[in-house]
């Protein structure tokens, strides 16, 4: 594995990190949304005493349309992503304000190549390869 992107923000955050207790380490979960939107998201644990319940998966946030765009294919494929919470930025150390979470993620390059024709043609069809037309199919072609 290889780092894809080594640290992105989440353009858009839906969950504030401090209240739902998201720190760095945690991973994330990417999902490919409408209009090719990939949304972060992650899983909490249950509120409830003693640790009774399942963990919940809420949406932390959107990425940006650069990283979106180039992370598609590899989501099409379902190939094995590590992604991961780098980096939290709380208002009170932001200069706009706003909460930032930072992410990276892990792969396999090769992963992020869009597919093209599974089997393209390397060479053209051509009179050569083609058998001779008996004379008496080119007779009723017309020919």
């Amino acid at each position: 594995m290889e780092a894809l992107i080594h640290k992105v923000a989440l353009v858009r955050l839906e969950l504030d990190p401090h209240s739902a207790g998201v720190s760095p380490g945690d991973p994330v979960l990417l999902l490919c949304e409408a209009d090719e939107v990939v949304s972060a998201y992650v899983s909490l644990p249950s509120r409830l005493p003693f640790g009774l319940g399942k963990r919940r998966r809420r949406r932390l946030g959107v990425l940006d349309m650069q990283s979106s765009r180039m992370l598609v294919p590899a989501l099409e494929r379902q190939a094995p992503l590590r992604v991961r919470v780098v980096e939290i930025e709380f208002p009170h150390l932001n200069r706009n304000r706003l909460n930032t979470v930072y992410i990276s993620v892990w792969g396999n390059p090769s992963d992020l190549i869009p597919r093209e024709n599974p089997m393209a043609r390397i060479f053209s069809r051509s009179r050569i390869n083609d058998p001779m037309p008996s004379p008496s199919t080119s007779a009723r072609l017309g020919s």
